[in-house]
């Protein structure tokens, strides 16, 4: 904002995509927000997820190529 690139138009915009969002997550929104759901299954999804992740790491050379 500081540069004049956000104006409150874009402001407005970027808040009705976000409400457009929410209005398309229905009844999921509390479980992203927090305030439902089971953290300690949520926990447990993330570990699952990071020990399939560290079983199979990219390639050095994918991450970042000579050419």
């Amino acid at each position: 904002m500081a540069a004049g690139g956000d104006t409150a138009d874009a402001a407005n915009r970027k808040k009705q995509e976000f409400t457009a969002l929410t209005a398309k997550m229905g009844d999921r929104y509390p479980q992203f927000q927090g305030i439902a759901g089971s953290r300690v299954g949520t926990g447990g999804v993330a570990l699952l997820q990071s020990v399939a992740l560290a079983a199979f790491p990219p390639r050095p050379s994918s991450w970042c190529s000579s050419r």
